[in-house]
């Protein structure tokens, strides 16, 4: 490195590299950094604190030449760097990132939390209770089969953009207010007959923990639309009073995509509930033929190359029985259908889920919810320049937030 440097007109002199070389290992094996940023805080600049200490060794001997010497190795071993923007930039992906205590704390609360087909009331007052710290507006509640609808207001670059909606339902078949087990690589309900309710707590802890990340870190997205429905067990009642409702049905209609999310892990024999693993599964509804052209189904595929380096994920699948089936009828609403991964038997006495298939549909959809906010991001950048996948109604209201 140094050789080729031709901006350092310096000749090397080995008897003083040696030491300097001696002081670097010393101070870099004297910090602990406790955190990726510290790490990379450290490594960005070993050079120059090192260096730092040999020149200051050096002046207790009062050798000037030794000093000079400091001087230039610190400009060769730490040349100029964008320090602030490197830990800008490690910090703000950290940021993003979910956190497990916090999924396992929600998805334990609720858990906690009665919600029994026609017994949502305490499990609405409990996620109101999370999301009033972000700001959050009650569109509907108690009105229509115990349904409640909750705006997170966008980030305000984004305001002017339609809402993105996420759905998941309130109400369980069996279920047992259970604590909650982490047995290695699974989250189990605790003790004989234990129900934690995953059917579809594990969808609703999934949606919390990822306006939590947002709105947590002041991550810029679109107004958020949670739609948590009641009575899906008894045949998707709740959802199918908010399309027949002539009021209600405008919450969705408005909706720029609605990510629903219920269903046990799909597996490659997903009748016979065996096979192959596919724990970020999506199905599209109301796409039509060209959905591979539209802007949601990219930012959809886009979001899990940072969650999975397998090449098969996400898996498109074709069945579904869920409040999904009852929103499709609302002409021109955009569905992404998503598998909530939670084991079978998802209505017996005890059921499961795979910690990381939990930790990666959340972070799927938190990676989502960003692209969707913000098209400057991987392939949706420069839309005004032909690169990008805008749905019309969107092209002016995001080339004027990108610029």
């Amino acid at each position: 490195m140094v050789i080729k440097n031709t901006d350092i007109k310096l000749k090397i002199n080995f008897d003083i590299l040696l030491p300097a070389i001696c002081w670097h290992d010393v101070w870099i094996s004297s910090q602990k950094p406790k955190n990726i940023v510290q790490f990379m805080y450290f490594q960005a600049i070993e050079g120059k604190k090192s260096a730092s200490m040999f020149e200051l060794e050096a002046k207790k001997e009062k050798t000037q030449d030794i000093i000079e010497e400091a001087k230039n190795l610190e400009k060769i071993i730490s040349p100029e760097i964008n320090l602030e923007k490197i830990l800008s930039q490690e910090q703000e992906e950290n940021n993003t990132k979910v956190d497990l205590s916090q999924l396992i704390n929600m998805l334990d609360h609720l858990s906690l939390t009665p919600s029994g087909v026609s017994k949502e009331e305490q499990i609405t007052q409990t996620l109101k209770r999370y999301l009033m710290s972000y700001g959050a507006q009650v569109l509907l509640e108690g009105e229509q089969r115990k349904n409640i609808v909750i705006d997170i207001p966008a980030t305000e670059s984004y305001a002017s953009l339609r809402p993105v909606g996420l759905n998941a339902h309130i109400d369980t078949t069996s279920h047992n207010p259970t604590i909650l087990r982490v047995n290695r690589d699974m989250i189990e309900a605790e003790g004989v007959g234990g129900n934690a309710g995953l059917d579809d707590m594990a969808g609703v802890a999934v949606i919390m923990e990822a306006v939590r990340v947002l709105c947590s870190n002041n991550i810029g997205h679109r107004r958020i639309r949670l739609i948590f429905t009641a009575e899906e067990e008894s045949g998707f009642v709740g959802a199918r009073e908010l399309v027949g409702s002539r009021n209600y049905a405008e919450f969705l209609k408005e909706l720029y995509l609605l990510i629903t999310i219920d269903g046990h892990l799909y597996m490659e024999d997903d009748m016979a509930r065996r096979g192959k693993d596919y724990p970020l599964a999506v199905k599209f509804l109301n796409f039509g033929g060209d959905k591979q052209n539209d802007y949601r189904y990219k930012a959809v595929f886009d979001a899990a190359k940072s969650v999975t380096d397998r090449k098969d994920l996400p898996k498109e699948f074709s069945f579904s029985a869920g409040d999904e089936q009852a929103f499709k009828d609302i002409d021109g609403l955009y569905i992404a259908h998503f598998r909530a991964n939670y084991s079978d038997p998802h209505h017996g006495r005890i059921d499961s889920i795979k910690t990381k298939d939990l930790i990666d549909l959340t972070q799927w959809l938190v990676n989502i919810l960003i692209n969707l906010s913000q098209p400057e991001l991987g392939i949706y950048a420069n839309s005004s320049k032909g690169k990008g996948m805008l749905a019309p109604e969107e092209h002016v209201q995001v080339n004027e937030v990108i610029e």
